[in-house]
């Protein structure tokens, strides 16, 4: 095919040729026009071959450039768009700013919208065509152009980014600085810097601020290369909690690679939303057509879903790095040679710490040490995502508000099973459960660092810092984990072993400091064990079980 390198993008762009196959360098091809037919597929002519491909190249003062397919433009947008909870206001920087302004003028959300770009003269008039866009009775469908959308309210056009953010950036605590709530990048990553992000960081809302960016080509099993590994590293650098990366094999036949950075550790939520959430906000946030047809062409839920686990290939790459070794070995597969240990090697019964205690577990034979137990029930554990446990909190409030006990309501009988028998985390951003879905449910904590099942940890209820959650417990303080985005659920519910050999006959206990996931109630997690061990307090399970008794 036709190999074309820019000036603009540092990736391959693969044209497939009727009658001849030539590779040669974009610049050096002439007299090369366009047109865009009715499936928004983009017809090329050089010299008298006509290709019918998902680009376009052309040449004006030395300077080429390749003008993507619509898959590349809803990609780049709607990701960063839908990730928001509420995009209002948006700044878009790069070439081919019409494309990308009318994708974003889609959202009924959209208040404000500033463009940064050279020169946008040599893009056709249809490409920036807002006519079909359903908004208002104000707007008249003879305003084509997407550049004079009111809605939006495009107040400047900028060439200089750089200044504009430094400048922005400089007035933050001042009123005549702006925010935004979604900035979305299309230049050359090896042109910007530490201080150029980290301006466009202080630029973005801090509660939930995401900044989106093609960055290149997309490392393959023959190239083991990151081209926006530095990148990454200066986004990390300069303040973003979370960032993730995906690849849109759909966008070219040179597989893109894209990243999603949020100011915000808790806002990644929205990036693990379900399809089904997905599909709900779209259909509630995304103008009609006025032509009947499909607002998007290529992007919807489950592709949003898609883009949620990185492929392989990211974490083939991140794994060379040997500060990576412990994640990599213990989360990338499950190791043959460590015996597991059956769910009939164990039983249920009364706990041996006492009544307030409720049930626990013991071995029904020795157990041997450094095993796991129950391995082939972890994949069917149950998974509350942070958007459920919220519509259940919110529930729970309802029916105290309403003086309905809540002991003899089903919502609160749910509530009690997830609190007393689930595992909080954070890894999706807000408060999310996983609750084992056999018996390991009913394991006790061990008080005063007698657990003998979990992690190697020295942490007790009585020597934590009750003002310091543990490093090596937050997950929030990790911004870009390749392997944990890939195995989530792995890294969820799985990754305990006994802890030293456990006899026949004795009770089975994990800490559960090591589980926690609320940096917020971390004193009040300590506190309540430590009641609990002292025989002060009872657990969660009990105490809901004894109100309903009453």
């Amino acid at each position: 095919g036709l190999v074309a390198r820019t000036m603009t993008w540092p990736l391959l762009v693969d044209f497939s040729i009727e009658q001849n196959r030539v590779q040669s360098q974009c610049g050096s091809i002439k007299n090369v026009s366009f047109s865009l037919d009715e499936k928004r597929t983009f017809v090329t002519n050089i010299g008298n071959m006509e290709a019918r491909i998902g680009n376009c190249c052309t040449q004006s003062n030395a300077r080429s450039t390749v003008y993507r397919p619509i898959h590349y433009y809803e990609t780049l947008v709607h990701t960063g768009m839908i990730a928001h909870p509420n995009p209002r206001r948006v700044a878009i920087i790069g070439h081919e700013t019409g494309l990308k302004l009318r994708e974003v003028l889609k959202h009924s959300t959209v208040e404000d919208v500033k463009l940064f770009y050279d020169n946008d003269d040599s893009i056709p008039a249809e490409w920036s065509d807002c006519s079909d866009v359903e908004i208002d009775e104000a707007f008249s469908p003879s305003s084509k152009s997407c550049f004079e959308d009111p809605r939006a309210r495009v107040t400047q056009r900028f060439s200089n980014p750089r200044e504009w953010f430094q400048d922005n950036s400089g007035c933050k605590e001042e009123a005549t600085s702006e925010e935004f709530d979604v900035v979305i990048m299309d230049i050359d990553i090896q042109d910007l810097d530490a201080e150029f992000i980290r301006d466009m960081h202080d630029s973005l809302d801090e509660d939930g601020g995401i900044l989106v960016a093609h960055v290149g080509r997309a490392p393959t099993g023959r190239e083991l290369v990151d081209h926006a590994a530095h990148f990454k590293e200066i986004l990390e650098e300069t303040g973003f909690e979370s960032i993730h990366v995906f690849d849109d094999e759909k966008s070219i036949s040179s597989l893109l690679s894209y990243v999603v950075a949020f100011v915000d550790y808790d806002a990644r939520t929205y990036w693990y939303q379900s399809a089904a959430e997905i599909e709900l906000r779209l259909h509630q946030l995304t103008h009609e057509m006025r032509s009947n047809k499909p607002a998007l062409l290529y992007f919807d839920g489950p592709t949003m879903v898609s883009y949620q686990t990185p492929p392989k290939v990211y974490e083939r790459v991140y794994c060379t790095d040997p500060s990576h070794d412990e994640e990599c070995n213990e989360y990338t597969g499950f190791d043959p040679s460590i015996v597991n240990i059956p769910l009939t090697d164990i039983q249920v019964r009364n706990s041996s710490l006492g009544e307030q205690a409720g049930r626990g577990l013991f071995a029904l034979k020795t157990l041997p040490s450094d095993s796991p137990i129950g391995m082939e029930g972890h994949a069917q554990n149950f998974f509350v995502m942070p958007t459920t446990w919220d519509v259940i909190e919110s529930t729970v409030d309802w029916v105290g508000e309403n003086g309905i006990t809540l002991a003899m309501s089903e919502i609160g009988g749910l509530e009690a099973f997830i609190d007393g028998y689930g595992f909080a985390s954070r890894l999706l951003g807000e408060k999310s459960w996983s609750i084992d879905s056999g018996i390991l449910e009913f394991m006790n904590h061990g008080c005063n660092g007698t657990a003998n099942y979990g992690y190697h940890s020295s942490l007790t209820e009585w020597n934590a810092d009750t003002n310091t959650v543990p490093e090596e417990l937050d997950t929030t303080d990790s911004p870009y984990n390749i392997v944990f985005d890939r195995h989530m659920k792995q890294v969820f519910d799985s990754g305990d072993y006994t802890l030293r050999e456990i006899a026949e006959g004795d009770e089975i206990f994990s800490n559960y400091l090591d589980y926690s996931g609320e940096v917020e109630f971390w004193e009040e997690e300590v506190m309540t064990l430590r009641g609990q061990c002292a025989g002060e307090a009872y657990g969660t399970i009990s105490q809901y079980e004894m109100m309903k008794k009453q």
